[in-house]
């Protein structure tokens, strides 16, 4: 990736996703914008396998953003540039590098934005209990999976942390320019969409904090704080509709002389 370095205002957002554990009929759960796991896995509850034709649920005003300007603008990437994302392959399960172009994808069909694989990258976000990157270390998507034992804050019920830095310059609206993602191995998650805890559906909540979206309190919803074995493994009406709202406006055509 190219590095931009540049003097800016910036603001570190981090998020992450959680399983919510159930113990005697009561529910707790630790909050730092993650998602957690949540409840123990009911083996009589079918899990909730991907059908890209099944309909969306929930409803579409269903979504937050993380920031949002005096203006009513939220936090988002230019949307007139491409995204370079890159991932971490020593970390990387088996099976996950085609995962992780699928997330994307399909966050490209919903939104019109362009996502650019930019090769590998040793970054682990939060390693040794470190913070975000910094931006001159190119902007773009970081994409990695760890474990406790590394990255500190994924410890206890934490499946995935994703997070961004936003600048106000040059332009004064918040322009997202470095997002990380880092998926917990240490967690019992299924391979690709097949169910509410799998890799694929910890990807695209992590995802959907790169790109802007906050937590919304409504279970129907991928961006739901606490991830379940028959929860959603992929983007809902209201998460999509949060995720288009992140690219209105789109990137304006050329002028013609």
């Amino acid at each position: 990736m190219q590095v931009r370095r540049r003097a800016r205002l910036l603001l570190r957002v981090l998020f992450d996703i959680r399983v919510e554990q159930v113990v005697a009929g009561e529910t707790s759960a630790r909050y730092q914008g993650s998602v957690n796991w949540k409840g123990v896995p009911d083996p009589t509850a079918a899990p909730a396998h991907y059908n890209p034709d099944a309909p969306l649920t929930g409803d579409a005003a269903s979504h937050a953003f993380v920031s949002v300007d005096a203006a009513g603008t939220p936090a988002h990437w230019d949307p007139c540039t491409p995204i370079p994302y890159c991932v971490n392959t020593a970390t990387l399960p088996d099976g996950a590098a085609a995962t992780v172009a699928e997330v994307f994808a399909r966050v490209s069909a919903i939104t019109g934005a362009t996502f650019v694989a930019g090769g590998e990258t040793a970054l682990i976000a939060g390693a040794g209990g470190a913070s975000l990157p910094a931006p001159d270390r190119g902007e773009g998507i970081y994409v990695a999976f760890s474990d406790p034992t590394i990255v500190p804050d994924l410890a206890g019920t934490v499946l995935g942390l994703g997070g961004h830095y936003f600048s106000s310059w040059p332009s004064a609206d918040m322009r997202i320019i470095v997002g990380t993602i880092v998926v917990d191995t240490s967690d019992p998650l299924a391979p690709g969409f097949t169910s509410g805890l799998s890799i694929g559906g910890v990807l695209e909540h992590e995802l959907g904090h790169v790109l802007g979206l906050a937590h919304i309190d409504d279970p129907t919803q991928l961006m739901y704080p606490h991830a379940r074995p028959t929860g959603p493994s992929t983007f809902q009406a209201g998460d999509r509709a949060g995720l288009v709202a992140l690219q209105a406006g789109g990137c304006p055509a050329p002028a013609v002389s």
